[in-house]
């Protein structure tokens, strides 16, 4: 879950960041598997593991592999990019990698999984508020993914007329499609378009211009869900709970962390965020990849994890929930589950420790607890008991959540937002 737009050294070093294992260790220990989605329609595929390796990918489809890529790779670290794409019928993906080396020895194989958003929100759709009886309509329509390859089904219906659908089917790679019908009858028409399990529906009005100014609909709240990789997969399922009573927008920003330099900082991005999107509320999951050292405003260098380490990290993720409700929004802030390497149990309680004080006294911030509800025992845990069965929470690295583990972490927002408030269409 890392940006290809990196060098592969600089990506190499965020693979082993977010994994929490040292490079010596991870050039001779087993095989791992990530995959990034961060970018709409697309799926990065990356392994890191043994050297002098042939490196084999695949999707679990059912009972089924589909294999994807094979690579030959010296250094032990393979990128696949577009190793697939984002689809309106598969949503939950598996992803498998197996390396062998020369002689045909074996290592055990990896795997990875994740949550790609639905199609309810793949699709800008262009229509007219009114026309003319008699007069033919053209419905534009573009694929935010830029994927193509999807059937959608175009339902035209108006008063006393039974809906006559038609279905508009884009090739692979094609962005952009017209469709156009003729209403004959005057009245409220209703244009409805499905595409996958998503169903969408678009008022028109035929005949005679009404009177007076049409009504102002009423404001879609704006959800942003951003963060590190941890993010990554929650976004997708909020934007699925949430449905329409939200519009759920995702900037995760995978490898990065607030301790980290380089690159834009994460108090830049949240001013950014912020300007640009004036979120209701924003959901925020980060510090897979912290421990660095930091220097305070006064110039001194802190080293992780001790407390003054943990007050300036306090101090920079308090700036951060300011400047995301500094437009009357609300902040929904996520504590990080116990992670699977020892070595990174302190730097994530100290993580927490430092949210929680940053939270302290701001009546616009709440904390989402994943560290009591994945890590109940206070202890890494594969699964958990959640709602009377037994469920895999953790996936395949010391860190990440699998894909029922991140629909868990979602619910658990969703929860925390409907009492905390802030949803309501029209307000701010």
């Amino acid at each position: 879950m890392w940006s290809w737009a990196l060098t592969s050294r600089a990506a190499c070093v965020a693979v082993v960041a977010a994994l929490g294992l040292s490079s010596d260790a991870a050039a001779d220990g087993p095989l791992f598997l990530a995959a990034d989605v961060s970018r709409a329609g697309r799926i990065d595929l990356i392994t890191f593991g043994p050297p002098n390796t042939h490196v084999a990918l695949g999707e679990r489809i059912g009972g089924r592999l589909v294999r994807l890529a094979e690579q030959d790779t010296v250094s032990g670290t393979v990128f696949v990019q577009r190793a697939a794409q984002w689809r309106c019928d598969r949503l939950a993906r598996y992803f498998e990698a197996t390396a062998t080396t020369a002689d045909g020895n074996v290592y055990p194989g990896a795997s990875f999984s994740v949550r790609t958003p639905s199609c309810r929100r793949r699709l800008a759709v262009s229509l007219p508020a009114h026309v003319p009886a008699g007069r033919r309509v053209t419905l534009g329509i573009r694929d935010r993914w830029r994927t193509g390859d999807v059937r959608v089904r175009i339902c035209p219906s108006g008063p006393r007329a039974k809906p006559r659908c038609r279905l508009l089917a884009l090739r692979p790679g094609q962005t952009r499609a017209r469709a156009s019908f003729t209403p004959r009858t005057e009245g409220r028409w209703r244009v409805r378009l499905q595409v996958g399990t998503a169903r969408l529906a678009y008022p028109l009005a035929v005949g005679r211009t009404p009177r007076g100014r049409p009504p102002r609909p009423a404001r879609t709240p704006r959800v942003l869900a951003t963060g590190d990789s941890t993010m990554q997969g929650v976004d997708a399922f909020l934007g699925e709970r949430l449905g329409g009573s939200a519009e759920v927008v995702s900037r995760v920003r995978p490898g990065t962390g607030i301790s980290k330099s380089g690159g834009t900082s994460w108090l830049k991005a949240a001013r950014i965020q912020s300007s640009s999107l004036k979120p209701r509320v924003t959901v925020v999951s980060v510090g897979a990849n912290e421990g660095l050292p930091m220097k305070t405003p006064a110039g001194n260098k802190v080293k992780c994890c001790a407390a003054a380490w943990e007050d300036e990290y306090s101090r920079r993720t308090r700036i951060m929930m300011r400047t995301w409700s500094r437009f009357g929004g609300r902040v929904l802030w996520m504590t990080l589950p116990v992670p699977g390497d020892p070595l990174r149990i302190g730097q994530f309680a100290a993580v927490n420790t430092a949210i929680s004080h940053a939270a302290a006294g701001l009546p616009r911030v709440r904390l989402v607890r994943i560290d009591s509800l994945l890590s109940p025992r206070g202890v890494f845990e594969r699964t958990i008991v959640y709602h009377g069965r037994r469920v895999r929470v953790r996936g395949s690295d010391p860190v990440h959540l699998s894909t029922d583990g991140t629909a868990i972490a979602a619910d658990a927002a969703v929860a925390a937002l409907k009492r905390f408030g802030g949803l309501s269409r029209g307000r701010r």
